[in-house]
């Protein structure tokens, strides 16, 4: 019954029993479907949901996890949408994903090459990537010493390119290099770029990576606080090198760096970034219905 079924959602007081819905050209209420679902050999069969009901201590199957989603929610356009906020007993919000909580936004959508063309929310990046979703990003979290894939993942893919964190782009892994820029203000938070390299390669990069990777041990910027003012008094190659990097458009308009007084010489320009593609698995399919 209604009464039962809907502790399939986050909050129960969402659950729309009477909604008429058509899955796999069989059309009936949310109600008869999760009852149906409970059934010998389905997704729920051997479940009872009631007030006692809790997805997290419970430990159930994946399987079990993905119906729920399934069932509550759009689940990637395959989902039967009886929970009117989209929420399943198994939802949870990974607000510390960003620098600001306040700033996460779950259901916010993506579709690239990342995701082989899939539109994927910010919740199922975190949920469908084995470094991520073992992380417990619903409460303080800090992302130091954190491996550079998660970093990649949480910061330069999530925040930067899917827009999970909004307008500030930026993650628990964010890093500021605003310093990099003669006004740090100019410095664009979260921008991709297009790289050339000398044996005729291109690709796109953030701003954030590339300063990572000159960060690092034996690179130009190893040792620099790009947080702070810093002084570009060092050699004119140095200068130069910084300045190349305006090209990128990282400092926006003006293409000034905090060693713009040096025109960037012709043949001076950074080596692309490492690069580590991340690939989003596709939602897994839905179990299939009840008989």
């Amino acid at each position: 019954s209604s009464d039962e079924n809907k502790y399939i959602c986050f909050d129960p007081t969402k659950f729309t029993a009477s909604k008429q819905v058509t899955f796999n050209g069989i059309t009936t209420s949310c109600d008869q479907w999760i009852d149906d679902a409970q059934g010998s050999g389905q997704v729920f069969y051997g479940i009872t949901f009631n007030s006692t009901f809790d997805a997290y201590a419970d430990n159930l199957a994946w399987s079990v996890q993905n119906g729920l989603k399934m069932y509550a929610g759009p689940y990637g356009g395959n989902g039967l949408d009886c929970c009117s906020d989209g929420k399943s007993a198994v939802f949870k919000n990974y607000t510390y994903f960003c620098q600001d909580p306040n700033d996460w936004m779950p259901d916010k959508t993506y579709s690239g090459t990342e995701t082989g063309g899939n539109v994927t929310t910010c919740t199922q990046l975190v949920e469908s990537i084995s470094d991520l979703n073992t992380q417990d990003l619903t409460t303080s979290w800090s992302c130091d010493n954190k491996s550079s894939a998660i970093v990649q993942e949480v910061q330069y893919v999530g925040a930067a390119k899917w827009g999970c964190c909004g307008s500030s782009k930026k993650s628990a892994c964010w890093v500021d290099y605003s310093n990099i820029c003669l006004d740090p203000a100019d410095y664009e938070v979260g921008k991709w770029y297009t790289w050339n390299d000398d044996d005729g390669t291109s690709g796109t990069s953030p701003c954030d990576l590339v300063l990572a990777s000159q960060s690092s041990p034996g690179q130009p910027f190893h040792g620099i606080d790009l947080s702070q003012p810093w002084s570009c008094d060092v050699s004119a190659e140095f200068r130069q090198s910084v300045q190349g990097f305006a090209e990128t458009g990282c400092c926006g308009s003006s293409n000034k760096t905090a060693c713009h007084a040096d025109p960037p010489s012709a043949n001076t320009t950074l080596p692309p970034p490492p690069q580590s593609p991340v690939s989003i698995p596709p939602p897994p399919p839905p179990p299939p219905p009840p008989p």
